[in-house]
């Protein structure tokens, strides 16, 4: 039940090429741990680039835009 050991494992879903594994793995992480780090959303966008869910890939992005757009 360590969320970082599921999203370890999710990286090497990437490397196999099975999107949906990370999709599963990633989000289930996020659940185990509310405040995870950065590095788990990337890895979900990663997933959903990889299967071509761009609808996910800009839902992800958007956020984080909008958050850097204050900065700037």
């Amino acid at each position: 039940n360590d969320s970082e050991n599921h999203a370890i494992v999710a990286i090497v879903m990437e490397y196999l090429g099975d999107g949906e594994a990370m999709i599963n793995l990633i989000k289930k992480a996020m659940r185990l741990d509310p405040h995870y780090p950065p590095w788990y959303r990337f890895r979900l966008f990663t997933a959903y680039r990889l299967l071509g869910r761009y609808k996910e890939v800009v839902s992800i992005l958007e956020p984080r835009l909008k958050e850097l757009e204050k900065i700037v």
